[in-house]
């Protein structure tokens, strides 16, 4: 099993002030955010065998199967970085568009013959065009990718089984600068049990009022 974590301090509500969420720079950092994502091993060699660990390493299969997660990892990273960028711009926009029509609505307040004057016709068309490019980002950022990771992730963690720590180089190979750290961690708690079925919860008897 191959683990990539991170512990991002940011705003509430907010993974960090340039990921999943946007936050002001000046936020007061009241909250923790962690995402974290666990990976299956790729396909090895002598699965069935009882060969020594370090001889059940990955196959020619394997080695792709983890290129091309680490590769889908990468694509999401930089679409969510996109995201972020466009919240921003839309943020920007908002606030300039706010602003503008202040502007207009003092300038009316002031100037009580409207007719042929050329600053009132300037505001409003700076109105309109800010909220034409308002627009236009809003449905920019909609049809960005909903999946949204960070921009950066503290390690990449495997199992002591050789498996799991080739998997997990070749993903951090990929996927770098976005881990904060070079190398790989080993955690022996991160190996996969056997699958075992669940049982049925156990409920109180009066769960059951047919069953004598």
């Amino acid at each position: 099993m191959v683990c990539l974590g991170s512990a991002v301090v940011g705003a509430a509500m907010s993974a960090s002030s340039d990921s999943a969420s946007l936050c002001t720079e000046t936020a007061t950092p009241r909250s923790t955010s962690h995402q974290t994502f666990l990976i299956r091993h790729a396909q090895y060699k002598n699965e069935s065998t009882r060969r020594p660990e370090k001889e059940k390493g990955l196959t020619t299969v394997g080695r792709r199967q983890a290129y091309e997660t680490g590769v889908y990892l990468k694509k999401l990273i930089l679409q969510s970085n996109k995201v972020v960028e466009k919240e921003k711009e839309c943020l920007q926009l908002k606030r300039a568009l706010r602003q503008a029509k202040q502007t207009l609505r003092e300038y009316k307040n002031n100037n009580e013959n409207e007719n042929n004057d050329v600053v009132l016709a300037a505001l409003k068309e700076k109105v309109c065009s800010l909220r034409g490019q308002l627009q236009w980002a809003e449905a920019e950022r909609r049809q960005s990718s909903r999946v949204c990771l960070q921009s950066r992730y503290h390690s990449v963690s495997a199992s002591d089984l050789t498996r799991s720590q080739e998997t997990a180089t070749i993903i951090m190979n990929v996927i770098q600068p976005h881990v904060k750290e070079e190398k790989v961690r080993v955690d022996p708690l991160l190996r996969e049990r056997f699958p075992v079925t669940p049982d049925p919860p156990l409920l109180p008897p009066r769960a059951y009022p047919n069953e004598e």
